[in-house]
């Protein structure tokens, strides 16, 4: 059986199916995949690792005390774990997973003896949402891509990145590696709730032939949906906004929905459970991510696959591999409100057939680009076919 190491952060519910694809998927392949967690949590996050089941092989690292048994509590920028590290050193797997560039953990598995390992680097980060490009920080991210032997991207933005930080990488093999989502929940059983769709829209208040826009995200600043207010108050129609989600702007945002007269056009609805994040990705008509940055977000991946045709900032790392201009949905410029405002028009104006026909398109972007079983078995072929065996 070959060996598998991913370094990730910290335990996430959103990245728990895809650890649970690549380890099953994995064994099918002769492949062992086991998570190395740099600590349990994050200050910022709420997620605590026993709030979901991860039933992939993993440890967390106990930080500096490498013989200690004792979890390290939190993840920073300045994280080293000496444990992981040291796994890393023994050359005992073939192939180590891991993110240069977001903790100094990951400068040195970077540059520290791997042995016989191949380390592949995994990025998702894309010039809009990346803050330091430019003199030293830029020549040392291009001194940490240097080791690598691979390059798992999710899509062009993020190769774009690495190319741009080192153009030599171009000659390196690229193993396509977008977010996996679970379609038995956003393909199968948002299809099985459409058939409630005028139930859950009357629940949530809205008239049957009024247009509902679904946005998820943290409401914070550049997640952009302060612009979608500003926009939303130049368009006129028969259409509804809705955003989940938790974030330091969400009392102001509300405030300014007040002062613009929006109550009956957007609501700010909190954070959801996933159940009714599904309940109501089934019952829009649209889906829109107005981020002034983003790497590479699951909630579009998610709506694609649940059948919504999108409307997606220009600034979101994966909106070419989520949306087909005039095809599936609309792409725009999330830092002009007029851009924002012209797409919502285009958005509302749009005769029901064609944004079915959008919604099919955006599933068949889904089904082609983003499934997980398809994903997970090229990668771990490609592994392989780019790695042959060890001799005994």
């Amino acid at each position: 059986m070959r060996k598998l190491l991913i370094i990730n952060n910290i335990p996430t519910p959103y990245r728990t199916y895809m650890f649970h694809k690549l380890y099953d998927v994995g064994r099918e392949h002769g492949v062992e995949t086991t998570i190395a967690f740099q600590a349990e949590r994050e200050a910022r996050r709420v997620w605590k690792a026993e709030d979901f089941a991860l039933r992939t092989p993993h440890f967390y690292s106990s930080g500096l005390r490498f013989w200690s048994k004792r979890p390290r509590k939190f993840f920073t920028y300045p994280t080293v774990n000496i444990d992981i590290l040291r796994r890393v050193m023994s050359g005992a797997y073939d192939w180590i997973l891991y993110a240069p560039l977001n903790s100094m953990n990951g400068w040195f598995v970077s540059w520290l003896p791997a042995g016989r390992s191949k380390k592949v680097v995994w990025s998702e980060s894309n010039l809009h949402s990346t803050r330091y490009m430019s003199g030293f920080a830029r020549a040392f991210k291009r001194f940490l891509l240097a080791p690598c032997h691979v390059l798992a991207c999710p899509g062009e933005r993020a190769l774009e990145y690495v190319y741009t930080l080192r153009p030599k990488a171009r000659a390196l093999p690229v193993i396509h590696l977008p977010n996996l989502v679970d379609t038995a929940l956003f393909e199968q059983r948002v299809g099985q709730l459409r058939s409630q769709r005028d139930a859950i829209r009357r629940e949530l208040d809205f008239d049957a032939d009024q247009q509902l826009i679904l946005g998820v995200g943290r409401m914070v600043d550049y997640k952009g949906f302060g612009q979608v207010l500003e926009a939303a108050a130049q368009v006129d129609g028969n259409y509804r906004l809705m955003f989940l989600g938790e974030g330091e702007r969400l009392d102001s945002w509300r405030e300014r929905v007040r002062a613009l007269k929006l109550e009956r056009r957007v609501t700010f609805a909190g954070q959801q459970p996933e159940a009714e994040v599904v309940r109501r990705l089934a019952a829009a008509d649209w889906f829109i991510h107005p981020a002034l940055e983003d790497p590479s977000p699951l909630v579009t991946i998610e709506a694609a696959t649940a059948g919504l045709p999108l409307a997606v900032a220009n600034q979101t790392g994966n909106a070419p591999e989520t949306v087909e201009p005039g095809q599936s949905g609309f792409r725009f410029d999330a830092s002009c409100i007029g851009d924002v405002a012209e797409t919502l028009r285009k958005m509302v104006s749009m005769p029901i057939q064609q944004r079915l026909q959008f919604g099919a398109r955006s599933r068949e972007l889904a089904q082609e680009r983003f499934s997980p079983d398809l994903v997970s078995n090229r990668f771990f072929a490609e592994l392989l076919r780019l790695s042959p065996a060890r001799s005994s």
